[in-house]
């Protein structure tokens, strides 16, 4: 294995790094997503393990050595899916959205809004109509969804503020996030 004795990132250098993976994540060359999946991990491996003494990364490793195996043309170890059958995969962006704009109405809930009036605020906001988000706020908490998604949405949720100013000021910059459109 090589080891990499290059400085390390500075956090503005790894969102920096993130913010262009982005852009080719949007992208449909799916030979640059891998060497941009890997390439992240790899610096993103670096830059945790530099920054906290003792950190076990061998998750991300092990992750990096089956983004190898699978750039090599040979069967993957661990990442497949195990599951019989086939099915449309989930749209992990768009759940992360959901999960964000369900926290959204939760968190105007918890500091003097009712649901509805959160949901008209959210709606607003999205410039979608209130059924809309009534009605995926709905089917999120009703079917089944990645586990990132609902500890998204549990965690976005659980964020205390000291007034309700700070409530709606953090809920507007969420629904910016979710209303941002992805560069092409």
């Amino acid at each position: 294995m090589i080891i990499d004795e290059s400085p390390s990132f500075t956090e503005s250098e790894l969102k920096a790094a993130f913010d262009y993976y982005s852009e080719i994540f949007n992208s449909d060359d799916v030979e640059k997503k891998m060497a941009a999946a890997a390439t992240m991990l790899f610096q993103l491996e670096k830059f945790l393990r530099d920054r906290i003494d003792g950190l076990d990364t061998s998750a991300i490793i092990a992750l990096l050595e089956e983004f190898a195996q699978i750039e090599k043309g040979n069967e993957p170890k661990f990442i497949k899916s195990y599951k019989l059958g086939r099915g449309q995969p989930p749209d992990v962006v768009e759940q992360l959205k959901a999960a964000d704009i369900v926290a959204s109405v939760d968190i105007l809930s918890k500091y003097g809004y009712s649901v509805s009036e959160a949901t008209k605020f959210v709606a607003l906001k999205l410039r979608r109509k209130p059924t809309h988000i009534k009605n995926l706020r709905s089917d999120f908490n009703r079917r089944e969804k990645l586990p990132q998604a609902l500890e998204r949405k549990r965690e976005r949720a659980r964020t205390d503020f000291s007034s309700k100013k700070d409530a709606e000021n953090y809920v507007v910059a969420l629904l910016k996030q979710v209303n941002k459109k992805p560069k092409r």
